[in-house]
């Protein structure tokens, strides 16, 4: 199951984009900004210098079926603010 994608703003402070699940089989991330840098990490204090980066105008998939754990919580950073990323989130079925 899908679920229908959803957008964030996320800025110079850390957020949480989307909480741990257990059942969520894969995970896109899409920096849908024009220049800025995007970071990731499942630390909840992510920076820009111990994040992974996604770079602008693309999407980190994280997917079970090629090795990946979409299931913690993943927290972003940017370094520039109101950066809109989008969200897609795919579960086991039930």
């Amino acid at each position: 199951m899908v679920t229908s994608p959803f957008q964030i703003s996320v800025g110079t402070t850390a957020v949480q984009a989307v909480a741990s699940h257990e059942k969520r089989t894969a995970l896109g991330i899409a920096n849908m900004h024009a220049t800025a840098i995007l970071y990731y990490s499942t630390d909840p204090g992510v920076t820009i210098g111990a994040g992974f980066p996604i770079y602008p105008r693309t999407v980190r998939d994280l997917n079970i079926g090629l090795g990946d754990d979409p299931t913690p919580a993943i927290n972003l950073i940017s370094d520039t603010a109101s950066t809109p990323v989008a969200i897609t989130e795919q579960f086991q079925a039930r």
